[in-house]
């Protein structure tokens, strides 16, 4: 039995205090903008995700905006964030050290969403030698993605293609081919560890030597029953997470292929970001 199967937390969407919630959650939705968004686009989404990400909070009057405090400061949501500077440390030494010895530099997020977190990096470090591919399955988060790189000037560096991120096959199609590939977010909400290998045995095989890897991973979680029974992902199913280990996934990614794995918790623990070289 694999890991995260005996982490999956158990469905009781039925128990009262968990319908209270539920209808509590609803009735947030007046108010809350980001609580709106998860309803709309589900809470695991790429549009749910680049909101976290921005961390203004919207809604109706001053109550709802005091909502919508609230919400973005949930210990999860803090966690992503702080995921996310993490996450763009690692980025932004490896693009710096390429610049550094002229090299151009491709860069490829397997299931970016809008891809907010890599667009702020662009900006930040301007210059023509980083172009950046976003890829998802999910369309909305696309447009959403192009809309905002337009907004930023960054049209012209960036281009949005639908894409699975468990797909070998499909990963293969990534051109011209990537020197860094990122998959942030996406091992998290997969509770099919095959899937997860399968993604890494994909990226992989696409980069090359010298190529950098950068995934993240959800390691614990205080919410994992609440998150389960209250809300649902993208698909309006419950939003069922489970948690690995750090040394679980380091040990699929050198099953993979990648010959220097190293791995840090962002500062509340929750998340993992682990950067495999080949």
């Amino acid at each position: 039995m694999s890991t995260i199967t005996r982490t999956l937390p158990r469905l009781r969407r039925f128990a009262p205090h968990y319908a209270l919630m539920r209808a509590a959650m609803r009735l947030g939705a007046h108010l809350s903008e980001g609580i709106a968004v998860g309803f709309r686009h589900g809470f695991d989404s790429g549009p749910m995700l680049d909101y976290v990400y921005e961390n203004q909070p919207r809604g109706r009057g001053a109550l709802g905006r005091l909502a919508d405090t609230i919400y973005l400061n949930q210990i999860g949501w803090r966690a992503i964030r702080a995921r996310k500077a993490l996450l763009q440390r690692y980025l932004r030494q490896t693009l710096l050290a390429r610049r550094e010895h002229r090299l151009t530099t491709h860069l490829a997020d397997i299931a970016a969403g809008p891809g907010r977190y890599h667009l702020e990096l662009l900006a930040e470090l301007g210059g023509e030698d980083i172009r950046l591919t976003c890829r998802d399955f999910d369309g909305r988060g696309l447009e959403q993605g192009r809309a905002l790189a337009a907004h930023m000037g960054l049209r012209e560096r960036v281009q949005y293609e639908r894409g699975d991120a468990t797909d070998p096959v499909d990963l293969a199609r990534i051109a011209p081919t990537p020197e860094i590939v990122v998959a942030s977010g996406i091992y998290e909400i997969l509770t099919d560890d095959g899937a997860v290998r399968r993604s890494m045995q994909g990226v992989r095989a696409i980069l090359p030597t010298g190529g950098t890897f950068v995934f993240t991973t959800q390691v614990t979680h205080p919410q994992l029953k609440l998150i389960a029974n209250v809300l649902t992902n993208r698909n309006g199913e419950p939003w069922v997470m489970g948690t690995r280990s750090l040394s679980k996934v380091e040990g699929w990614a050198r099953e993979a292929g990648f010959s220097s794995v190293s791995s840090e918790l962002e500062p509340l623990g929750l998340f993992g970001v682990t950067m495999c070289v080949v």
